[in-house]
């Protein structure tokens, strides 16, 4: 019986430290995020935090949205950031343009960013993934690069063996 006990022991200290990674990771983001593109990640900006088991979801939204051409604009000017895609879901339309970029692996963060057009054609809302080891952050931006494929098309897309070559 006390064996059983323990065992619960550990594994509740362990889930408290594998949560903490996460936790830490938003903060670092919170504080670093804004003196690189402060029109987009000002602290007053943010607007909800989940924290799940293996990932942390920050949800960013925009006083004043911005056209989809700033946003690219904003993640192709940081060295941190490399550009995923930039997909267009439907043909002729300003809605249902999407982009995604990835922190660098060499500056030691992981952390992943999408946003999308609204119905006038401006990204209103951007959402930031936060991980809390660099396998899961690879096979989750593996696993979006597939998902996007089946609508619409993409407009720039970073090929998966490139993607590999910034991670090993």
């Amino acid at each position: 019986m006390s064996i059983i006990r323990n065992d619960r022991v550990i594994i509740i200290i362990l889930m408290h430290r594998y949560n903490m990674l996460i936790e830490d990771g938003i903060e670092l983001f919170k504080i670093s995020a804004p003196l690189m593109v402060p029109e987009v990640f000002a602290m007053s900006n943010l607007q909800d935090v989940e924290i799940h088991e293996d990932e942390g979801i920050l949800m960013y939204e925009l006083p004043r949205p911005i056209e989809f051409e700033d946003m690219l604009n904003y993640l192709e000017d940081q060295m941190e950031f490399i550009l995923l895609y930039y997909h267009r879901a439907l043909e002729d339309m300003k809605f249902g343009l999407s982009c995604c970029a990835y922190s660098n692996p060499k500056y030691g963060h992981m952390f992943k960013i999408n946003a999308a057009t609204n119905v006038n054609g401006l990204c209103e809302q951007v959402y930031v993934t936060i991980y809390d080891s660099l396998d899961d952050m690879y096979g989750e931006i593996l696993k979006e690069l597939h998902n996007k494929r089946t609508i619409g098309k993409y407009l720039y897309e970073k090929s998966e063996a490139s993607v590999m070559g910034d991670f090993f």
